[in-house]
């Protein structure tokens, strides 16, 4: 009985492990993306962090006023 418990106990967190590290990295690559990006725009085009972010923070009102038609 407490084979089957230890194995059943390995087999769990070698599932969770594994599920953290996917989830590690596909966050840390989506992280590299954006800031490649954001580092791009800034080189190429000359738009900043706070410009990027203004415009972010302003895509919800945007979107509402083009399926509105203003």
């Amino acid at each position: 009985m407490n084979l089957l418990v230890l194995v059943s106990a390995l087999v769990i967190a070698w599932l969770i492990f594994t599920w953290v590290l996917k989830v590690l990295k596909a966050t840390l690559t989506t992280a590299f993306i954006v800031a490649f990006i954001a580092a791009a725009l800034y080189i190429m085009v000359g738009i900043g962090p706070t410009e990027l972010l203004g415009q972010l923070l302003n895509l919800p009102q945007a979107l509402l006023e083009m399926i509105q038609g203003r």
